[in-house]
């Protein structure tokens, strides 16, 4: 990992090239082998089908002894990121959402990824999601449009599309994927959850 490839755009973060593409390929093999789900929406243990909202497949991937060394690579980062730029208190990655948009018009509308207090279903704490790291597995060449974008006060900004880059930004921000037209669009997303806002 160099650290010169990493800057600060408006209210996220960037790192360039955190995966080569042997590295990536490696990590599309894996994440190819665990059963996908519909994309979902809502609190958790409350999750809606929206296509409206939300079109894409998922799986979830849990830290483990075959997949740690791409697990430690973006907690890393994510870590060298979050202490440079923002300061958050958060815990260690064990969950990863492997996130596939391949259908025309697959997207993932404005939504924000932090809880607001409790469960409202059920009361039970839940750890606040505080950083997101989202890491492109593919060129852009790849697929059109479906472009990460940030809503920040009314001000719209596209992050970068190149493959094996990672921005980071705090969990409460707007942000949406726009509709893929063609092609197959494929991320990682790692939440980093710590204790309450103080």
């Amino acid at each position: 990992m160099r650290l010169n490839t990493v800057r600060m755009d408006d209210y996220f973060c960037a790192w360039g090239e955190l995966f080569n593409d042997e590295e990536l390929s490696e990590i599309i093999k894996y994440c190819e082998t665990i059963p996908k789900d519909e994309g979902l929406v809502g609190p958790s243990g409350n999750e809606i089908s929206s296509s409206e909202i939300r079109k894409s497949k998922i799986a979830w991937i849990y830290r483990n002894q075959e997949n740690d060394w791409f697990f430690s690579r973006i907690q890393s980062a994510s870590n060298k990121l979050n202490s440079r730029f923002f300061g958050f208190d958060i815990d260690m990655l064990t969950m990863l959402q492997y996130t596939i948009y391949d259908e025309e018009d697959s997207h993932y509308d404005w939504h924000w990824d932090c809880y607001i207090g409790n469960s409202l279903n059920n009361f039970e704490d839940k750890a606040q999601r505080k950083l997101t790291s989202v890491i492109q597995l593919d060129s852009p060449d790849d697929y059109e449009e479906g472009f990460l974008q940030l809503n920040t006060c009314g001000d719209i900004t596209e992050v970068e599309r190149k493959k094996g880059f990672m921005v980071s930004f705090p969990s409460f921000i707007l942000h949406r994927v726009t509709p893929v037209k063609s092609g197959l669009r494929r991320t990682l997303v790692a939440w980093f959850t710590g204790p309450d806002w103080r």
